[in-house]
């Protein structure tokens, strides 16, 4: 309870407002510009590499834990202090409209394999394949996510924090293939999309930054 009330107080209350928007801009542009552009068809990729990639359903564990991951990141996004927050909003409003655009005009695909298997992960893994529509494969918003969490613990984490952060996004990178529900390309392509977002967006603010600095300094 103690922990619950310590972390309510850390949150900065200017936050949440624009949080709530970037939460529904990423499953805005995940779960409609892909289907809205379905009918239009979908480039086949079945490459040997990805062929050679085994299906592994109980790397499902995994790939639906991600989504706890990124609730941890949303929470403590709230803390984060007024540039590091902005920063981090900016990127993200960048490389998601970034992917809106591939996933209406970069339309790769993959062909699911069929499942077979009885246990509870191949069944549960044929009900998320019944459910999530095969579209907005590049890049893959579990990598891309999971890049950012891992990038947010490093600004505010110690170095243990950092490697499990790392190590968790690794797998999350892992999983998007082993449940066949990503191509390769996919993976470093979130990767890339997270870091060269980051890259602009420390970039189209430094000069904001500078002003509110040298503002500071005067107000000394």
């Amino acid at each position: 309870m103690l922990n619950v009330v310590a972390f309510w107080k850390k949150i900065r209350k200017e936050n949440i407002k624009p949080e709530t928007l970037l939460i529904i801009f990423h499953f805005a542009t995940y779960l409609i510009p892909g289907r809205a552009m379905q009918r239009f068809g979908q480039t086949i990729i079945d490459t040997k590499w990805d062929r050679a990639i085994p299906l592994i359903p109980a790397f499902l564990i995994i790939y639906i834990a991600a989504f706890a991951q990124w609730a941890i990141y949303y929470l403590r996004f709230l803390s984060l202090d007024r540039k590091t927050f902005r920063r981090f909003f900016v990127a993200e409003l960048i490389a998601k409209t970034a992917a809106t655009l591939c996933f209406m005009f970069f339309r790769v695909a993959m062909v699911r394999p069929v499942i077979t298997g009885t246990d509870i992960f191949s069944r549960f893994l044929a009900f998320i394949y019944g459910i999530d529509a095969p579209v907005s494969f590049f890049p893959s918003y579990h990598c891309l996510k999971g890049w950012y969490c891992t990038r947010q613990v490093g600004v505010f984490g110690n170095k243990k924090e950092f490697l499990h952060s790392l190590l968790f996004t690794l797998l999350v990178f892992a999983s998007t293939l082993f449940v066949k529900q990503h191509l390769i390309i996919d993976v470093p392509g979130g990767f890339l999309f997270a870091e060269i977002s980051l890259w602009i967006s420390r970039f189209l603010l430094k000069g904001v930054e500078e002003k509110e600095e040298t503002a500071q300094n005067n107000n000394k």
